[in-house]
């Protein structure tokens, strides 16, 4: 699911970021590294 948001941009995965936090932490570093 979060792959879409990588798609759409930045304004794309901040929305989804949220959504990996429960998942573990480990996508966190996905979206830091973005920036």
């Amino acid at each position: 699911m979060y792959r879409k948001s990588f798609d759409r941009g930045d304004g794309g995965w901040k929305p989804a970021a949220t959504s990996w936090e429960p998942l573990g932490g480990k996508f966190k570093q996905v979206p830091a590294a973005i920036s």
